[in-house]
């Protein structure tokens, strides 16, 4: 068996053949045909020898002449400071001037390791490895433990350990493992929410409006705002010029702080709370306030 390794700058090959694509023409012409291999590792390294990147696949057809490797059932690693952080799934991937540019396309699934896990999921991404930075352009979705996001475009940074998720973006529960009874059925739409994987720093644009549905009590809150923040690392989320409606109650704030940890909710700057049965309006500085088990909002 013939293994060939072929060294550029910081990036690495390991090419396994099994097959070279035969060809009736001249010697002279053979370094442009193409070869089949049984098995690829690629893999980077920086300066001080750290692990940045591996990708791997059991076969790949290299094309000396274009400097392109197509690989097949693709698996890859992104690193920080040689841990792993990113484990990377594909049907198929196009490796261009040796690993610098890497297309990859069918069933593509991202998956954060090592703390903050969420898996990101698209049709296609193109990852620019000399940027540390991947795009992912078709029907791209985040998951976590707690809930599903879709937008229109993802961009992950490795560099600055941040994920953008561009354009329009629908906020729902996570389908497969949300079952607390006092989360209800939610849908959260807002534009270009922004998070960092490594501080737990998150927040996204406005408009902000979104529904909570209470199946158990036949009933719903609409919640609006003009941006968000928040912190995954604390458990915080806040919503700037807030305003929530529930049955029987209406309250705005200029700002709204939710601890999902304890379920306490802190209305701020001005928070006005009026209830349509008594017409009574509470007019205070702030307004604190608590998720029941139920999902209701229950005031001080």
């Amino acid at each position: 068996m013939l293994k060939l390794f072929i060294i550029s700058s910081n990036y690495m090959f390991f090419l396994f053949a099994v097959i070279a694509c035969s060809s009736d023409s001249p010697i002279g012409n053979d370094v442009y045909q193409p070869f089949v291999f049984s098995k690829l590792q690629l893999s980077k390294k920086d300066n001080k020898g750290n692990s940045m990147w591996k990708i791997t696949s059991p076969e790949a057809r290299y094309e000396l002449g274009n400097r392109l490797i197509r690989a097949i059932n693709v698996e890859a690693t992104i690193f920080n400071q040689s841990i792993p952080t990113y484990n990377i799934y594909a049907q198929s991937a196009n490796i261009l001037n040796d690993g610098e540019l890497i297309l990859l396309e069918g069933g593509l699934k991202i998956n954060k390791i090592n703390g903050n896990d969420h898996t990101l999921t698209s049709a296609r991404g193109v990852w620019n490895t000399a940027d540390e930075h991947m795009e992912l352009d078709i029907k791209p979705t985040l998951l976590n433990s707690e809930v599903l996001i879709k937008s229109e475009e993802v961009i992950i940074n490795h560099r600055d350990k941040t994920v953008l998720l561009k354009g329009a973006s629908l906020v729902t529960n996570n389908p497969t493992t949300n079952s607390k009874e006092n989360t209800g059925r939610f849908k959260l739409l807002l534009n270009n929410p922004s998070w960092n994987y490594d501080t737990g720093y998150f927040k996204a644009l406005g408009p902000i409006s979104g529904v909570r549905v209470l199946e158990s009590l036949d009933q719903y809150q609409r919640i609006s705002g003009q941006s968000i923040f928040g912190n995954t690392n604390k458990s915080l989320l806040g919503i700037r010029s807030c305003k929530v409606y529930q049955k029987n109650e209406y309250i705005e704030s200029k700002r709204c702080l939710w601890n999902w940890n304890d379920e306490t909710l802190t209305f701020s700057g001005g928070a006005k709370l009026r209830r349509n049965s008594s017409k009574l309006l509470i007019d205070r500085t702030k307004i604190e306030a608590e998720l029941t088990e139920q999902g209701v909002l229950e005031f001080d």
